[in-house]
């Protein structure tokens, strides 16, 4: 198992389980239900379109947003989805509606959304431990817009970016490499090499092909790595 104990000081105090148990708290302290805490994770996958929890760990990283472009990307929810999530667990009606509010209402509290694992590693084979709240690594019109707004306003502030070395981001790629995702497992690597990089003040040209024979083995489809890939 790779050591990312490091990320413990840079990322954030809560993780998915927290989450997990403190809405599970609010919940029944609010509606008076006790709910399973397995059903707090399948509704909140389906608040974000998920047929399952599974599913939404397959396809992305719950995490929290520090933005509100990456909101609008990442964090779009579907009330009625959670509503019908919750009739197909046993609620009622009558309880299926309140429960699903307060599943998306923590959601929104907490700026959680779900980022791709796709995308978390086309921006580490890029070079990127950032996600840009208006840009991707190859999205140049962005970029320039961002620059013309900046020197427009004086004032100007760029919107933060998610960062890749977040407690968030590192514990949901552990687990989906535990999991066997080969995706995760590069992603992981990627993000302990750039690491060792910062430590030991490596020079660009070494960081760029690092980077560059990840891209290699990406396009390939990965080789020398078991799991699924999209």
């Amino acid at each position: 198992m790779l050591d990312f104990t490091y990320s413990l000081k840079k990322g954030l105090i809560m993780n998915v389980k927290a989450f997990a148990h403190q809405t599970h708290a609010r919940i029944a302290a609010a509606s008076g239900l006790t709910l399973k805490r397995t059903h707090i994770y399948e509704l909140t996958a389906a608040a974000y379109g998920d047929k399952s929890y599974a599913a939404l760990k397959a396809r992305g990283l719950l995490c929290p947003m520090p933005s509100d472009a990456l909101k609008v990307r990442y964090a779009q929810l579907d009330p009625s989805a959670a509503e019908q999530r919750a009739q197909m667990l046993g609620y009622s009606p009558d309880e299926a509606s309140p429960v699903a509010a307060l599943i998306c209402a923590e959601l929104q509290s907490e700026k959680l959304g779900v980022v791709p694992i796709d995308d978390v590693l086309h921006h580490l084979l890029f070079g990127q431990l950032e996600i840009e709240a208006k840009s991707t690594p190859t999205d140049t019109d962005s970029w320039e817009w961002d620059e013309e707004a900046r020197h427009e306003d004086s004032n100007y502030d760029y919107p933060l970016g998610l960062n890749l070395h977040s407690q968030w981001i590192v514990e949901g790629l552990q687990a989906a490499a535990n999991g066997n995702d080969g995706r995760a497992h590069v992603a992981l690597a990627l993000l302990l090499d750039s690491e060792s990089d910062e430590e030991d003040d490596e020079d660009d040209w070494e960081h760029e092909s690092d980077n560059q024979s990840g891209l290699y083995w990406y396009e390939l489809g990965f080789p020398q790595f078991p799991g699924r890939f999209a």
